[in-house]
């Protein structure tokens, strides 16, 4: 039985709860609905739940440590539960991809994501897998830090849930059949039109 750690990315708190930069805790929240795992407290500042895919061990785990650190809580949970790297996903809001849309990668930078630049950074590689749930760029008039953390509006909620669903769905494609055939499958999906 492999052991596979999916970290989902945001800001604790109510306050942050359904903003645009937390589309990785959301993703989280549906995966282990799905995986029928429950999140409780960790030692690693994130909560975590254990859950069984496909004759796997999946951990899901949401770093409580603020969206910037959280490699610590990543790292940490990678060392005691002795995950690889090659079986890391992380899965995160991305403004370069358009809303609803996800984009599977097995490496890559950090493309500006502070959240993956600290976890590259603690895990002093950039080899692993992640999922990128598409936010959208912000108006021309607003600032980048107001508008991830700007609750959408019903319409565009609706087109992120999409996201987030499909974001679920790559990461027990990752598991079950690799991360090139989830990028194949998932990467440039048509995102439904709003109404």
């Amino acid at each position: 039985m492999a052991r596979w750690l999916v970290a989902g990315l945001g800001n604790p708190g109510s306050a942050y709860e359904t903003t645009r930069h937390n589309m990785g805790f959301l993703a989280a929240d549906l995966l282990a609905r799905r995986l029928k795992g429950r999140f409780v407290r960790s030692r690693w500042k994130a909560v975590a739940a254990k859950c069984e895919f496909a004759g796997d061990e999946v951990v899901v785990l949401k770093p409580h440590s603020y969206m910037n650190l959280s490699g610590g809580p990543v790292s940490a949970a990678m060392c005691a539960l002795d995950v690889d790297p090659a079986h890391l996903i992380v899965m995160f809001d991305d403004m370069d991809l358009a809303p609803g849309k996800i984009r599977v990668r097995p490496s890559g930078s950090a493309g500006g994501h502070k959240g993956m630049k600290s976890i590259i950074a603690s895990l002093g590689t950039d080899c692993f897998a992640r999922v990128r749930i598409g936010i959208g760029h912000p108006p021309a008039y607003a600032e980048t830090v107001d508008y991830v953390l700007e609750r959408p509006n019903r319409q565009e909620s609706k087109i992120l849930a999409f996201g987030i669903a499909t974001a679920a769905e790559a990461v027990e494609e990752i598991i079950v059949s690799g991360v090139e055939a989830a990028a194949s499958k998932f990467n440039g999906q048509a995102v439904p039109k709003e109404d």
